[in-house]
């Protein structure tokens, strides 16, 4: 998918597979399964939601020559939850 550079609120998740994007929002990983990702691109206007069962999501910068919006992460991280996805490939694996 190619997301607006300006502004949009991105939130998505999958079961089984990997999640990429163009904006250096970090993927959080589920300690069983699961994966999902939270940002803000702008002021956050637009909505977007992606979910996936058995698949990839990739999240891609528009490229429409227009400057790039600022971006924030929406995702917490705790100390029960500090499983940051650092895997780059495109398999499914850990």
């Amino acid at each position: 998918m190619y997301a607006p550079k300006h502004h949009a609120r991105v939130n998505t998740n999958t079961v089984h597979g990997r999640i990429s994007n163009d904006f250096e929002l970090p993927v959080n990983k589920g300690r069983f399964v699961g994966r999902n990702l939270s940002g803000r691109i702008g002021d956050g206007d637009g909505r977007i939601a992606l979910s996936n069962v058995n698949g990839a999501i990739t999240i891609r910068r528009a490229n429409d020559g227009r400057a790039e919006s600022p971006v924030e992460n929406l995702l917490r991280e705790t100390k029960s939850r500090s499983r940051w996805d650092e895997d780059t490939d495109d398999d499914d694996d850990d």
